[in-house]
């Protein structure tokens, strides 16, 4: 069932309403603007956000505490970070802006989680640290941290790895791409994962000179943590069409260092040539790395019948696996057939975290997610079916319309049981002035975040790159795209709610 609080919500209302929601209400494209301008009434007004991006309250209240009780001085911030290593990567991560400062990594009593303290006047560079790496501490954790910390006697609060439930948690997900479960790794967010393949790449080249590459137009922070001087050379390659003409282009280039991409794409949907890409990285003797968050659990880009495609699969458990919207979580999975696979399985065996009842919370929720996600695809291939005959829609981006045979090459069933994904992007006719009407008139639930239960929709370009619209048109990406991730209402329903807006869009 899908909670009626889902279909619509006031400003700031958490998505779901849920203490550990993952995404936020704002319902007006005004609402985005202003976000994204730093309106303090704007952001005052919000009660959640997504967790890389907003603190959550009990994570904001435990760095409090610890300030409080631990270090008691004005001109030092303290942030809690999950493990001792997280910490220490964050700590040498500031230190690169920061190169003279005072940083400490202070362990908390009886528990794996760390604070870094730092100079308040460089604090500053904490929350990219925390957005770009994704290596957060959850709000469930930060929960029972504040609990622990305020006890007389600190109780068991759950492991980062190695129980019963993280053992658990991997069978599940090495069963959905059929690899052993020790294949599989598990980390507090899709973006850790995908910083946890990056972090491994750099180790097994060393200082052997190399670019690497990025193929395809990505999720925003993608391109952001390649690119940070923290954590590279600056020699990050961008291609971002992701085309045969790019995939050229890539072929010549030498001392290639590892070749990252999205199947398929977000926002755009496309799907690249990943066994090709795939034949450049292993004559280069590195890794294709995959991000298959929008496509997850519908392709399996582990399987090729010539050879294989990934080396590494990252995908966001936030988004379909769980499908609430109530937890995050990350897994990174080696391919058993990848001409790397004991190195990879050997740098890894010690890197995976999650906090354990994180681990709890996405086993519950990813119990029925075959089904869940059978209903969607089918609802969302007749939406986006629907979309793409409407008058009002200039451009329709869904897997069953563009680069549909590169998608179907890693799922050959996928046109007999519309199995193309729950993510939608349209381009309306009209410009930005169509688009705001529509977006205005939805009452469906509107804010970050992708794979829910629940319908959710976002004026995407201008949420997430609202201060380069013109560099990310010049890309392929429309600055007016708005995103559409279906959920598990009736098709009807849905279908309703958008019909309506379009005829307000129309009469703009």
């Amino acid at each position: 069932m899908v909670p009626a609080s889902c279909l619509s919500a006031p400003l700031g209302d958490p998505l779901p309403d849920h203490v550990h929601a993952v995404s936020v209400s704002m319902p007006k494209w005004s609402h985005v603007e202003r976000y994204e301008q730093g309106c303090p009434d704007l952001h005052a007004a919000l009660r959640g956000g997504y967790p890389r991006f907003v603190y959550h309250a009990y994570v904001k209240e435990l760095n409090a505490y610890v300030h409080e009780r631990f270090i008691a001085d004005v001109a030092k911030a303290a942030f809690v970070l999950p493990t001792l290593d997280v910490a220490q990567r964050c700590r040498a991560f500031v230190l690169h802006s920061h190169p003279t400062v005072a940083i400490d990594v202070l362990p908390l009593p009886g528990i794996e989680a760390h604070a870094i303290v730092l100079p308040s006047d460089a604090a500053g560079s904490f929350k990219p640290f925390w957005q770009h790496s994704g290596e957060i501490l959850s709000s469930r954790l930060a929960e029972q941290l504040l609990a622990a910390l305020r006890a007389t006697e600190t109780p068991s609060l759950g492991r980062m790895d190695g129980s019963q439930v993280h053992s658990d948690l991997r069978q599940r997900i090495a069963g959905l791409y059929d690899v052993p479960a020790q294949h599989v790794s598990l980390y507090p967010s899709g973006m850790a994962s995908i910083f946890a393949a990056f972090r491994l790449v750099q180790r097994l080249r060393g200082h052997l000179p190399g670019q690497t590459v990025l193929v395809g137009f990505p999720y925003l922070d993608t391109l952001k943590m390649l690119r940070r001087p923290e954590w590279s050379g600056g020699d990050v390659r961008f291609f971002p069409r992701g085309d045969q003409d790019d995939i050229d282009a890539i072929d010549k280039l030498e001392h290639i260092h590892a070749i990252f991409t999205e199947f398929p794409s977000n926002p755009l949907l496309r799907s690249t040539d990943l066994p090709r890409l795939a034949a450049i990285a292993h004559r280069h003797n590195t890794v294709l790395v995959v991000d298959d968050t929008v496509g997850s659990y519908n392709v399996n880009v582990l399987k090729e019948t010539d050879s294989h495609a990934a080396d590494l699969v990252a995908t966001s458990l936030t988004k379909i696996f769980c499908g609430t919207g109530t937890v995050m979580g990350g897994s990174l999975v080696v391919s058993p057939e990848s001409p790397h696979v004991a190195a990879l399985l050997d740098a890894l065996a010690s890197d995976s975290f999650l906090y354990e009842g994180d681990a709890v919370a996405l086993l519950a929720a990813s119990e029925d997610l075959q089904p869940r996600l059978a209903r969607i695809n089918a609802t969302a291939a007749t939406i986006a079916s629907r979309l793409q005959a409407h008058p009002m829609v200039e451009a329709i981006y869904y897997p069953k319309f563009i680069d549909t045979a590169l998608y179907e090459h890693f799922n050959p069933q996928a046109a007999a049981t519309d199995a193309h994904g729950p993510l939608l992007s349209l381009v309306l006719r009209g410009g930005q002035a169509a688009a705001k009407s529509f977006y205005d008139a939805l009452t469906l639930a509107k804010g970050p975040s992708l794979g829910t239960n629940f319908t959710l929709a976002c004026p995407y370009t201008l949420l997430a790159h609202y201060d380069e619209l013109d560099y990310v048109e010049s890309c392929g990406v429309p600055r007016d795209l708005l995103r559409i991730s279906i959920g598990l209402e009736d098709v009807d329903e849905v279908w309703a709610i958008l019909s309506s807006a379009l005829v307000t869009a129309s009469t703009t």
